[in-house]
């Protein structure tokens, strides 16, 4: 008798709609509340130079409405490289090619593909938007990991069976994760029996609600 086996094609897709689920979660723990920071920062790292630069006509001198923010010079995956654009209220100048090596300043200009861009020394002046960063980051991270997990525990719900079935006998809301061409196979055909296995360490209850919570959020 036909039946909708758990191929490899099948699997990536339920567990590829399983990442899914935390796609809107993870898109908004991405989203970083300036704040203001950018100005903030601006006047922090060029505060010796502002009366100097405001002095200057602005054409001998570039004006940006944004400074990037690549991370603190510290060896932390959370303050790393978060790459952010942090506005400014009104455009700022900036010298030509950023701040030059050879200038002692609080920041070490990044080799990335922008002039603007900067990672910050750990040092006082910058504690306060440090502790912003670490919480922001440890956010995300955390959104990640459940996702992770619950991929994970989706995984070994499909690998305790052959078939799709008695998966979702055992776990209903497995039916929300399964593409629509797997939904039609599965109704056109009927299955009598499947060996039903025990899955261990997965707690579906938790699985339930995180679906349930992203259906109710699309």
């Amino acid at each position: 008798m036909a039946t909708v086996r758990f191929s490899k094609e099948f699997t990536d897709s339920i567990l590829s709609n399983a990442r899914k689920v935390f796609d809107k979660r993870i898109e908004e723990a991405n989203k970083f509340a300036t704040d203001g920071w950018g100005d903030k920062l601006y006047d922090i790292i060029f505060a010796e130079f502002i009366p100097a630069l405001n002095a200057v006509p602005p054409e001998f001198l570039r004006m940006e409405d944004s400074l990037r923010f690549d991370g603190f010079l510290v060896d932390d995956s959370n303050l790393s490289s978060p790459d952010l654009t942090l506005p400014f209220t009104v455009k700022r100048p900036i010298p030509v090619d950023g701040v030059p090596a050879s200038v002692k300043t609080k920041v070490k200009k990044s080799n990335g593909y922008h002039q603007n861009e900067y990672r910050l020394l750990d040092i006082p002046e910058f504690a306060e938007f440090k502790q912003v960063v670490y919480e922001w980051q440890i956010r995300r991270k955390a959104i990640i990991q459940q996702r992770d997990e619950f991929v994970v525990s989706v995984a070994k719900v499909i690998n305790a069976h052959a078939t799709l079935a008695p998966a979702l006998k055992m776990w209903p809301p497995l039916w929300d994760l399964v593409d629509s061409s797997y939904r039609d196979r599965h109704r056109e055909i009927r299955e009598t029996s499947d060996r039903k296995k025990e899955v261990a360490e997965v707690d579906l209850s938790s699985l339930t609600a995180t679906v349930v919570a992203h259906k109710l959020t699309k």
